[in-house]
């Protein structure tokens, strides 16, 4: 694995305005057997033209693939097929990864043999301003790992850690930008869901954990972006939530390995009539 091709996907659609130091933080990494997948979702802007650049001046493989749009997970999806790495690494348009980011994510590999990794981020505004301090979303594993030490090997077991509040659903894991998967571990899990627009990356994530532990990596690897163009932020202003949907998929499938709180607060929220059991009901 020391020398192992990882290709770095970049989904792309009207992505001009970030695309460019995002593919600039590709070039500045330290480990360099890599290739770049970049599928695009027939972009109106000069996204492709900015792709191209890139693909004349890039020291290794670039590939641009287009795509016709068919949701974001089939573009990510599309990416994943078109790769020829044994790692999957995603980059999205607005993104940005740190020069160490993928031989970091090698280096916990090779101490774990595991398959799947997700990293903390760095949380930046439109302008490239770290905000991490102010976000609600900085740091997605303090809410059930508040003592995070360098990484932690996360199994189905440790989903007693989840639901202390009132959402299951709560991100934990990371977005895929986050993520360092094998090939291999996507291939055995399959497609991204069609049926969700907004929590697809964490229902993908909750498959992956069926057949593979999660490493959590405690260092900031990446720099996730929030513009009010991203499709996250448009998905919140439309009020899609899909939380509900991944509460009872997590009942559904890691019954066993929940607590009792999470699972008594699951059918409180659900049923609302439970609540007037709150407290009585033996478990």
């Amino acid at each position: 694995m020391e020398n192992a091709l990882i290709s770095i996907c970049i989904p792309t659609y009207n992505g001009e305005k970030y695309l460019q130091e995002a593919l600039d933080s590709v070039t500045k990494q330290t480990y360099k057997n890599i290739e770049v997948i970049i599928s695009d979702d027939v972009s109106a802007d000069a996204t492709l033209e900015i792709a191209e650049n890139f693909k004349q001046q890039a020291p290794f493989p670039v590939s641009i693939f287009k795509h016709e749009p068919a949701g974001i997970g089939a573009n990510w999806d599309h990416c994943i097929e078109k790769a020829t790495g044994e790692w999957i690494k995603f980059l999205f348009q607005d993104d940005i990864l740190e020069p160490n980011c993928l031989e970091e994510f090698l280096k916990v590999q090779q101490k774990t043999g595991e398959h799947v990794f997700f990293c903390k981020r760095m949380i930046i505004d439109s302008i490239g301003k770290d905000i991490s301090d102010t976000s609600y979303i900085a740091d997605l594993q303090k809410r059930i790992l508040p003592d995070l030490a360098d990484y932690m090997v996360f199994s189905k077991k440790d989903l007693k850690l989840i639901g202390k509040k009132k959402a299951l659903s709560h991100n934990f894991i990371g977005e895929p930008v986050a993520g360092f998967v094998s090939k291999s571990a996507y291939l055995k899990t399959g497609l991204h869901n069609p049926k969700l627009r907004q929590l697809l990356d964490l229902e993908y994530n909750l498959r992956l954990l069926r057949n593979f532990n999660i490493v959590l990596i405690n260092e900031k690897l990446v720099r996730f972006r929030v513009h009010p163009e991203q499709t996250t932020q448009q998905n919140r202003r439309k009020n899609i939530n899909e939380h509900l949907i991944l509460d009872h998929y997590i009942i559904r499938n890691y019954y066993k390995y929940l607590g009792r709180a999470a699972i008594l607060g699951y059918f409180y929220e659900r049923f609302g009539f439970l609540k007037n059991l709150r407290g009585k009901i033996p478990f």
